[in-house]
C-alpha cells in the first residue's frame, strides 16, 4: 500500500524535472536583451522616418507661404505704379467700361471681360514685373500682374465733385520652378485697389 507522502513525492517529480529543464536565466536575459534592442531599433526607424516627413511638410509650408506673402506685396507695388503712373499703361478711356488694361502685346486690351478672363489666375498673357523698368527696379523675383479696371466706385468723405473713384482688382502670380521650368508651387493673390483722382 502506498502511502499518501509517496503518492505526493511521485507526483511533484515530473513538476521538479521540467523546472530544471526550462530554468536558465542566462539564456532569458539574452532573449530579453535582444527583443529590446529590437523594439528600440524599430523605434528608432520609425521616429526618424515621421521626422523626416514632418521635415518635408515644414518646408513645403514655409515655401508655400513665403509665395503667398511675396505675391501679396507685389500687389501692393503694382498697385503703387498704378497709382504714381503718368504714362498710358493704365491709362481709362472709358470709365463705364471694364477693361483688363494690362497684357503682354500693345493693344490686346480686354473690354468687359467674361467670368472666365477675370478668375484665369495662370493666363500667360500677363506681363511680368521685369519687363516694367519702374517695378523691376523694386524687386529681386519676377511675378506676373494683372490690372482689371472694374468700374467708378463709391468716393469716401473728404473730396469734391471734382475727383473719382476708380475701383480695379490687382492681381499677382509668382511661380517657383525647377530648373528645367516645371512648376513646384505657385501662389495668386487678387487685390482690391481703389485710386481716387480727378474726373476725366
Amino acid at each position: 500500500m502506498i502511502s499518501r507522502n509517496a503518492h505526493q513525492r511521485q507526483r511533484k517529480e515530473p513538476v521538479q524535472g521540467v523546472t530544471r529543464h526550462v530554468d536558465n536565466p542566462e539564456g532569458s536575459a539574452i532573449i530579453l536583451a535582444v527583443l529590446l534592442l529590437l523594439i528600440l531599433t524599430l523605434g528608432g526607424i520609425i521616429a526618424i522616418d515621421y521626422s523626416n516627413v514632418e521635415l518635408k511638410y515644414t518646408r513645403n509650408d514655409i515655401e508655400r507661404k513665403q509665395l503667398f506673402y511675396y505675391s501679396e506685396s507685389a500687389g501692393h507695388e503694382v498697385a503703387y505704379d498704378v497709382d504714381k503712373t503718368t504714362t498710358n499703361d493704365y491709362a481709362i478711356l472709358d470709365t463705364a467700361t471694364p477693361i483688363i488694361v494690362t497684357q503682354i502685346s500693345a493693344g490686346t486690351r480686354i473690354s468687359n471681360p467674361t467670368a472666365t478672363q477675370v478668375t484665369n489666375y495662370t493666363d500667360t498673357a500677363w506681363p511680368v514685373n521685369t519687363g516694367n523698368a519702374d517695378l523691376g527696379s523694386l524687386t529681386d523675383r519676377e511675378y506676373a500682374y494683372r490690372v482689371y479696371y472694374i468700374g467708378l466706385g463709391q468716393m469716401p468723405k473728404g473730396f469734391g465733385a471734382d475727383f473719382s473713384s476708380f475701383v480695379y482688382d490687382i492681381s499677382t502670380r509668382v511661380q517657383e520652378t525647377t530648373a528645367t521650368g516645371i512648376e513646384i508651387h505657385s501662389a495668386a493673390i487678387a487685390q482690391g485697389f481703389r485710386k481716387i483722382g480727378p474726373k476725366s
